[in-house]
């Protein structure tokens, strides 16, 4: 069962300039991604099928085209562009279901986050030890609030202000449902001292 944990960190000087890497990264893969989109849907012709690019195909592009000319993008996990460019395909999605208007290219210091993956159950790469988290790409971050020392699936890192605060997912065990066990009605009586509901009598 999967429980949901925020809290404020806190960070030294080096690991703030590694939030503020993630989040550039995070925005500029979203603000490319929502470019792309808005080109196709600029050149479609009338009456034509629309056909948009997955997050997949985003990626693909994004690896080829503009990684190799911004480098930063590899200061960086690369969970961090990928979760951007899905989460901009759902904000399409939701667009042309109707139930949000257009995506709009995100600014600098609104709204700054990213997200990471922990990985595989065999090799962790978010870890905890209660007082302390380990992000891949970052390392041993502080945490404001204990969190409990168990496997953590993934993490937003987001900034409010002039502090950063993480929510986790992190798993625990489900508590065992109790057999419902039967119950029987008792009528005390004067001739018998009591009669149950299934017929003994007493």
């Amino acid at each position: 069962m999967l429980l949901s944990f925020k809290t404020a960190l806190i960070p030294n000087n080096g690991q703030v300039t590694a939030f503020r890497k993630a989040s550039g990264v995070a925005r500029h893969a979203y603000n490319w991604a929502n470019a792309q989109v808005i080109d196709i849907l600029a050149t479609q012709k009338e009456g034509e099928k629309l056909k948009l690019p997955s997050a997949i195909d985003l990626h693909k592009k994004l690896v080829a085209e503009v990684k190799s000319e911004h480098i930063w993008y590899y200061e960086v996990n690369k969970n961090v562009p990928q979760k951007a460019l899905a989460d901009l395909r759902q904000a399409w999605d939701r667009c042309f279901s109707k139930t949000s208007k257009q995506p709009r290219f995100k600014k600098k210091g609104q709204h700054d986050s990213f997200y990471l993956e922990s990985g595989t159950k065999a090799k962790p790469a978010i870890k905890n030890d209660g007082k302390r988290i380990k992000l891949p790409s970052i390392g041993w971050v502080r945490l404001a609030e204990p969190l409990p020392i168990t496997a953590t699936h993934n993490c937003v890192i987001s900034r409010q202000a002039d502090k950063w605060f993480i929510s986790v997912k992190y798993e625990v065990e489900k508590p065992p449902i109790l057999a419902d066990r039967p119950t029987i009605g008792v009528d005390i009586g004067i001739k018998e001292l009591a009669v149950c509901s299934h017929g003994e009598v007493f």
